[in-house]
């Protein structure tokens, strides 16, 4: 009878111990990457870019290569921002971007130009470089110059 005590509490103590070290030693690789680190990982104007104009959308993927920040937003958009960090790239991925955004971050001739065209709410992607900002709607890209203020499009 104190032999089977003796295996008992032998095997009950070496449960206790082993099991927590299994899992404390599994658990990271079990629950994958959260997507929170992803986004506590962007800078700070990154960051704050994401909540404005994306609010309650958690990023699935961020990565930092050439000198671009590269975001992926689940089930939404894709973002490419220089390493000033300025947007340099936003595309819906299939949706419409924000009229806040295009409100925001295009020069006002630009969104005036858009409004005119009653596509504010028909912009799928936008992009700039040094010399031009284009906006793509879904059959056709309005360019803007930056150094004439010019416009062209739909094209």
């Amino acid at each position: 009878m104190k032999d089977l005590s003796n295996i008992i509490t032998n095997r009950t103590v070496r449960n206790l111990i082993i099991v927590p070290m299994a899992l404390a030693l599994t658990l990271p690789f079990l629950t994958g990457c959260d997507d929170n680190d992803e986004y506590t990982e962007m800078p700070g104007k990154i960051q704050s870019f994401v909540s404005e104009y994306f609010p309650e959308t958690s990023v699935s993927d961020y990565s930092f290569s050439n000198n671009i920040y590269h975001v992926t937003l689940s089930g939404s958009a894709y973002l490419e921002f220089n390493a000033v960090p300025a947007w340099i790239k936003i595309d819906g991925r299939g949706s419409v971007l924000p009229e806040m955004l295009l409100y925001d971050q295009l020069p006002s001739t630009l969104y005036t130009y858009i409004e005119t065209l009653e596509a504010t709410e028909g912009i799928y992607s936008i992009a700039r470089n040094k010399e031009a900002i284009t906006a793509s709607l879904l059959d056709s890209t309005i360019t803007y110059d930056i150094a004439t203020g010019k416009i062209n499009g739909p094209e």
